[in-house]
């Protein structure tokens, strides 16, 4: 853990560097108003710990990193603590880089890449990738199109996806454009957020998605629950009324979307949810960011190939799943750890001289 503090502004935040075996950590920076510095400590690793699994399931050549600063969303950051930020990461010679997440956004670190080459998701026009929230939108659909052709194999391209209906829960960066994307395939859509402003503006844009109040999330028959805000919405005490709803399939696109990841899954196994693991179906905005750290800059076909991957990872754990009797949680963090300890097996022969 690295201890940010800027003291003319009394911003406090943290970077955690979860694992180095594949590369240099990355993760985005996040706004948030923790409770205390514990909360934000607690938050900050668990999502780093995440990220790194993110990063070893889609073969990237990064580590698990993220960062936080105590403080709402709304609030934002000003150029001098965004200069100053920049400098941090300008300290850390490499070793973190970072790029947008709640609260943090695409201008951010456009600004900041005047002063640092530690960030990334900068605009196309600046040589970046652009919002990497399109690319992650692009993965849940291919997830959501991975449950379908599970369970009914001629199911194979995403106009099938309008048969059924959705929850999505969080109409911000990812969740608008998968609204978007499942509107115009003629699908039943609810959606939620908790930003009334933001929330009318969707409705406004898609008037066939139906606005329902974040309290009433559970009191519609679905087919699909797409949380797309915040971690731990899954939990033992929303499981069973996510079950209620007639929910077959479960595609988060947020980080950590389970309250306690093992008992979760074993318990949405029970009810018969079929679950994507959150790291495994939203890569595809950290893929795009990856893409920004090639050694010949930003490639949107690889990341875009990269990312059509999803669809037979999703199916590969799905179907070990069902063979083995284990959570898709369980099938993925293996999948993680071979490909880490794999990595560590490469790094210690190439330190000792001998391949």
């Amino acid at each position: 853990m690295i201890e940010l503090y800027y003291q003319k502004t009394d911003l406090r935040g943290v970077i955690c560097i979860h694992d180095s075996s594949c590369g240099p950590a990355t993760g985005g920076t996040r706004l948030w108003p923790y409770k205390n510095d514990q909360e934000m400590h607690a938050d900050v690793l668990s999502l780093a710990r995440a990220m790194t699994k993110k990063c070893a399931i889609h073969g990237l050549s990064h580590g698990g990193g993220k960062a936080a600063f105590n403080r709402s969303p709304k609030d934002g950051m000003t150029e001098e603590e965004l200069r100053w930020y920049a400098n941090e990461l300008e300290n850390l010679g490499g070793h973190f880089c970072t790029g947008e997440d709640i609260g943090f956004t695409v201008d951010y670190v456009n600004y900041m890449s005047q002063f640092t080459n530690h960030v990334t998701g900068k605009s196309k026009e600046l040589g970046g990738g652009g919002d990497p929230s399109l690319r992650t939108a692009h993965g849940l659909l291919l997830g959501m199109c991975a449950c379908l052709v599970f369970h009914v194999p001629e199911s194979t391209t995403t106009r099938l996806l309008g048969r059924y209906t959705y929850m999505i829960q969080g109409a911000g960066k990812v969740g608008l454009p998968v609204i978007k994307s499942l509107v115009q395939t003629g699908a039943k859509v609810f959606f939620c957020d908790t930003n009334e402003t933001q929330a009318q503006r969707v409705q406004e844009m898609f008037g066939a998605a139906i606005l329902v109040p974040a309290t009433e999330v559970f009191n519609h028959h679905i087919d699909f629950f797409v949380p797309c805000g915040k971690g731990g919405t899954v939990n033992k005490e929303t499981i069973p009324k996510i079950t209620a709803t007639g929910c077959t399939y479960i595609v988060p696109s947020a980080n950590n979307v389970l309250q306690n990841p093992d008992a979760d899954a074993k318990l949405l196994k029970k009810a018969g949810i079929l679950f994507v693991p959150d790291y495994v179906v939203n890569g595809g905005g950290m893929i795009n960011i990856a893409s920004e750290m090639l050694p010949g800059g930003y490639s949107d076909l690889w990341a875009k190939q990269k990312t059509d991957n999803i669809f037979d990872l999703v199916l590969t754990i799905f179907n070990e799943a069902e063979q083995t009797g284990r959570t898709t949680v369980a099938i993925a963090d293996a999948m993680a750890r071979s490909y880490l300890a794999k990595k560590k097996r490469e790094r210690k022969k190439f330190s000792l001289g001998y391949a």
